[in-house]
């Protein structure tokens, strides 16, 4: 079987998944469909005789078939200074948190050079349902508006003009009503070279720079809700970019 007949029994394999997921309880979902996803992976590039590089571009090409076993995501974006005058509503909580990013050496900034735009996908757990954080800035703080749950960070994006690089910095966190969920400062180490890379999450306790960024977007003094610190481990992880060339996205081997 050639790497052509192996990617066509791959997409196949991915129909029996979304429909096997729906019979399982909505907190399993994910976990078995990425489990099975994963399976068919291996089989298919066993039975073909398909390398590392071969692997890699199937395990690309189910990255970009997650719309379709993941469904649609509800994008939300951060919360700009003065955006709430009081309290969130009584079901939905903050979430508050900075990121720093270096690449490659250098620091990133917002609007230098080719735009950057960071996206978190995230699942909450009891529903399943997906969100995803988009415009999380990578040289500042961020303050987004969340529906209360229990939520799993799934995937990091950092999409500009030349490709999406992708990376899973798995993270959990909750939200409370009228609470606001505290995760630290990130600071994120990124090395790439022309197709593969790697990144490194340090996670920092800033509390006090934090309710300075939770005030200023926040702009009654008397409605500050309460701030929970909910602080991830370090770690480290790899990257696979999805560059695009006149109009066409390919996966390339991380």
């Amino acid at each position: 079987m050639g790497t052509r007949d192996a990617v066509k029994r791959l997409w196949l394999s991915l129909f029996p998944v979304s429909v096997l997921s729906t019979m399982l309880p909505r907190s399993h979902r994910f976990a078995a469909a990425d489990q099975t996803q994963t399976l068919a992976v291996d089989r298919v590039t066993k039975m073909a005789g398909i390398g590392g590089c071969g692997r890699c571009l199937c395990l690309g090409l189910l990255l970009l078939s997650g719309p379709f076993v993941f469904g649609c995501a509800t994008v939300v974006t951060p919360l700009q200074p003065g955006d709430l005058t009081s309290v969130p509503k009584p079901d939905h909580g903050l979430v508050l948190g900075r990121v720093h990013l270096v690449w490659n050496g250098k620091d990133q900034q917002t609007g230098i050079r080719r735009p950057l735009n960071v996206r978190w996908r995230i699942t909450e757990e009891q529903s399943g349902t997906q969100l995803v954080m988009n415009h999380v800035p990578i040289d500042g703080p961020f303050v987004f508006d969340l529906p209360a749950g229990s939520y799993r960070l799934m995937v990091v994006s950092f999409d500009n003009s030349l490709g999406v690089w992708q990376t899973s910095l798995p993270a959990t966190f909750s939200v409370r009503p009228q609470e606001c969920t505290y995760l630290g400062t990130w600071e994120l180490t990124m090395q790439t070279k022309l197709f593969s890379g790697s990144i490194t999450r340090q996670v920092f306790d800033q509390r006090e720079l934090a309710q300075r960024d939770l005030r200023a977007t926040i702009t009654d003094d008397h409605g500050w809700p309460p701030m929970v610190a909910q602080l991830v481990a370090p770690m480290q992880g790899s990257l696979a970019l999805t560059f695009r060339t006149q109009g066409t996205e390919l996966t390339s081997p991380p």
